[in-house]
């Protein structure tokens, strides 16, 4: 990793220097379709990346499968993608199943009918798997349609969210049929995951034709840099009150680019207040 030195840091590389791995990103989504892998542990940490290098001269990402966001199981990515292609995915209303517990008695009085019980979970499953069957060929219908897809990036972050035998799901239900399509048509995907995923070939994240593996340093290194520098300066008073500015700044910074201008912000006050 190499580049120029934050302000507050004395070390010769940044911590936050996603230069090469940022010129991968943008260089994979503007380069033929594809599937790209982006290793690196730590959601905000990721997120920040993933923020950088796909909102500056690269395209933008169309689609976002997030479990985060509740993209958790075969149809609700189904829909999502659907949406992001510029379909329609509503689903069909399924009717509500009705049950009859023994009717036109003619007892001559009053009946007790007790303990009956009835379980919808099944009515319901099947109803969901025939909306991934629909969803399925709307989208493929639309692909075979002879649409272009060279500007659509579909991103999933956070693999990780799924367990495997979700992620088996989602690899047979979505991706063999639907996110192989994609990717012919002219899209480009991107998988994001941590070192420690248990990868199997017939899960999700595919296997890919390039992968960005994102240095360790900003998590391990980057609150307490920003905390030292803080004490160096002479902005807190203690280890504790320095903690807790760089935790502050972290938090109010969504991408890199904010993290370098709120630290620049504070220090140029800093050095303007007699």
């Amino acid at each position: 990793m190499t580049g120029s030195a934050p302000a507050w840091s004395d070390e010769p590389e940044s911590v936050f220097n996603w230069t090469q791995e940022t010129a991968d990103f943008r260089a994979f989504t503007a380069g033929p379709p594809g599937i790209l892998h982006v290793v690196g542990d730590g959601p905000h940490y990721v997120h920040w990346f993933l923020e950088n290098a796909r909102t500056h001269e690269g395209k933008p990402v169309t689609c976002v499968i997030d479990p985060h966001a509740g993209a958790r199981s075969p149809f609700e990515v189904l829909r999502r993608i659907a949406t992001g292609l510029g379909l329609d995915p509503s689903p069909v209303v399924a009717t509500p199943p009705t049950v009859s517990v023994i009717k036109d008695i003619d007892a001559g009085g009053d009946v007790s009918i007790e303990d009956v019980r009835v379980d919808v979970r099944y009515q319901i499953a099947t109803d969901e798997w025939i909306e991934v069957d629909r969803l399925q060929e709307l989208i493929l219908d639309h692909l075979d349609s002879g649409v272009d897809l060279q500007g659509f990036v579909l991103s999933f972050p956070a693999c990780e969210e799924h367990d495997l035998p979700m992620r088996r799901t989602l690899y047979r239900s979505v991706w063999t049929r639907v996110g192989v399509t994609l990717v012919k048509k002219g899209a480009h995907v991107v998988f994001q995951y941590p070192m420690s995923i248990e990868r199997h070939r017939d899960a999700i994240p595919p296997a890919a034709n390039q992968r960005i593996t994102l240095p360790e340093r900003l998590l391990t290194g980057v609150s307490t840099e920003i905390a030292d520098h803080a004490m160096s300066k002479g902005w807190s008073d203690s280890p504790d009150a320095a903690v807790l500015f760089a935790e502050t700044v972290l938090h109010l910074s969504s991408t890199v680019e904010e993290l370098y201008a709120n630290v620049a912000v504070i220090e140029y006050e800093r050095r303007s207040t007699p």
